[in-house]
């Protein structure tokens, strides 16, 4: 009797299953491509307004494309504090 019962349930698993995966796909490709939209295409646009380059991709003649970095000299104690 139990195992007519699990049988039984384990069909309707499988047969909800192949019901809701491609359901589940679809949606998940249409939420994904709503929030990617939304977001990244908002920040794209907000940084094309303002003539943000993220990437200093602006092509000037220079000599170099290299950046400073400046170090700054830190105590000894600074560095045996880590919390």
């Amino acid at each position: 009797m139990i195992k007519k019962i699990k049988q039984f349930l384990m069909a309707i698993l499988n047969v909800l299953g192949k019901i809701t995966k491609p359901i589940g796909i679809v949606v998940n490709f249409i939420f994904l491509s709503v929030v990617y939209f939304i977001v990244i295409g908002m920040v794209a646009l907000i940084a094309k307004i303002m003539k943000k380059d993220f990437l200093f991709l602006s092509l000037e003649e220079k000599n170099t494309y290299w950046q400073d970095v400046e170090k700054d000299k830190k105590e000894l104690k600074y560095y045996y504090r880590q919390f």
